[in-house]
């Protein structure tokens, strides 16, 4: 209400984001008529979506333990300090066992051929990036987020002192 600033912040760094991921799909499916009135479809797929990671390998990674109140914050090539895993540039671990089965009829309960009933079952694996991108964007060590809080009531952070490292 007094018109100064009580919170500045200062993103240093690029968040310029290179990320790369190769997508890879095989599939094979067949049709059995087993007689008049019931055909069977049968399929499998391979699924191969292999990690995201950065095209310069400028990625950070959590090294944590869940429940244990510990974590580092760790760059590629480096070894974890809380679990001793070595991290490479992706994102996440890799899941390279993505089989997914599928099973189909179709089954005519009438013999006047009007009435046909379907079903289906499979496996699906979803590769879920979501906002992935931007949040890489903003982990170090591609930013370091300076935030500067004025003191109240005396303030001290004004527009041309808001972003100066140390003045408060």
């Amino acid at each position: 209400l007094l018109g100064f600033a009580s919170r500045s912040q200062l993103q240093v760094c690029s968040t310029r984001v290179d990320m790369r991921s190769t997508l890879f799909a095989a599939f094979f499916q067949d049709d059995w008529k087993v007689n008049r009135r019931l055909t069977i479809n049968l399929g499998l797929r391979y699924e191969l979506n292999t990690p995201l990671a950065d095209r310069y390998g400028r990625n950070a990674n959590v090294d944590f333990i869940y429940g244990s109140g510990r974590a580092a914050v760790v760059l590629p090539g480096q070894t974890g300090p809380v679990t001793g895993h070595r991290y490479d540039n992706a994102t996440y671990r890799g899941d390279y066992n993505n089989w997914a089965p599928r099973f189909g009829f179709a089954y005519r309960p009438f013999m006047d051929g009007k009435t046909v009933l379907r079903g289906g079952y499979g496996i699906f694996y979803s590769l879920s990036v979501g906002q992935m991108f931007t949040f890489q964007a903003q982990n170090p060590p591609r930013i370091v987020n300076d935030v500067f809080t004025a003191a109240f009531p005396s303030p001290s952070l004004t527009f041309e002192n808001a972003f100066e490292l140390g003045n408060l």
